[in-house]
């Protein structure tokens, strides 16, 4: 007999954890056990469990959708006894059919794929996934950043006002996939573990930085900079670097994380200028829907 797939139950949790453990080595961010539970209790159309003739629960895949047209895969395993028996094709069916159900606007369904697990790249590239990224991970373990700023910029902590003047430097520095969304920007306003940073300059917005404290681990993540493209070279990215810096201190961190994309050189140049340096590398693949 073959494994049934269906969505997570509440009795699923033990089981559950332990095959998120397996699979990603510890909660996170994000992610960390607390938010996992209260994941599972509320969005279980979008956790979908294999379940062997058993009783026992060899798989699972877990989805979260960012906005209608986004969803990401953000842990998918199955033990490795009950590999190579169709148990990865169908948990995937599954929640790719619940998702189009319910989000009919769907553009993307993608999963990072972190270094160590590359070897499932090919998994999902038969799957009908194709590689839309890689990504360079960093790390930096102390704050210092002795880097001149330009004190012609004005930042601040973003308000509800500047959504235009973000949004239109969202677009004009990233595609359609990697846009964030109005409402985004105005929930990481409102979390108080993130900040969102815009600078000026003659009165207009030119720039904007987001970063988050982990609650687990006391390290910061350095998530976005983006600045408008006719006024790159003019340090915006570094001044706005040293006021995220600042930020960073007031909450004791003193290690810093980020990601870029891995076929940018200004980039990766500007990271390891500023004392970043390169711990990791992954992959982003993506199903694409029109």
């Amino acid at each position: 007999m073959k494994a049934i797939v269906r969505s997570a139950k509440k009795s699923d949790l033990s089981s559950l954890e332990d095959l998120y453990t397996q699979c990603m080595g510890e909660f996170e961010y994000t992610f960390y056990k607390t938010n996992f539970r209260s994941y599972i209790s509320s969005h279980r159309d979008l956790i979908k469990v294999s379940e062997e003739p058993s009783g026992i629960i060899s798989g699972f895949v877990l989805v979260y959708i960012s906005n209608p047209q986004k969803a990401r895969i953000q842990a998918m395993f199955v033990s490795a006894n009950y590999r190579n028996r169709g148990n990865g094709t169908k948990l995937l069916g599954a929640i790719e059919k619940e998702i189009l159900t319910n989000y009919p606007k769907l553009r993307y369904l993608s999963i990072r794929i972190p270094e160590e697990y590359f070897l499932f790249q090919s998994f999902f590239l038969n799957q009908n996934f194709e590689i839309i990224a890689k990504i360079n991970g960093y790390v930096k373990n102390n704050l210092d950043f002795p880097y001149s700023v330009n004190k012609n910029f004005f930042i601040r902590n973003a308000r509800e006002s500047d959504l235009e003047g973000i949004l239109r430097i969202e677009k004009a520095c990233f595609s359609t996939y990697w846009q964030m969304s109005k409402v985004k920007f105005q929930q990481i306003m409102k979390n108080p573990s993130e900040v969102l940073f815009v600078a000026f300059w003659e009165g207009k917005i030119v720039g904007y930085n987001f970063n988050a404290v982990s609650q687990i681990n006391q390290s910061g993540n350095y998530i976005r900079i983006a600045t408008l493209p006719d006024l790159q070279q003019k340090r915006i990215a570094t001044s706005l670097t040293a006021h995220a810096f600042k930020w960073f201190r007031a909450h004791k961190i003193d290690r810093i994380v980020l990601s870029t994309y891995a076929n940018s050189p200004v980039h990766n140049n500007m990271y390891k200028k500023w004392g970043f340096i390169k711990n990791d590398q992954e992959v982003i693949l993506a199903r694409k829907y029109y």
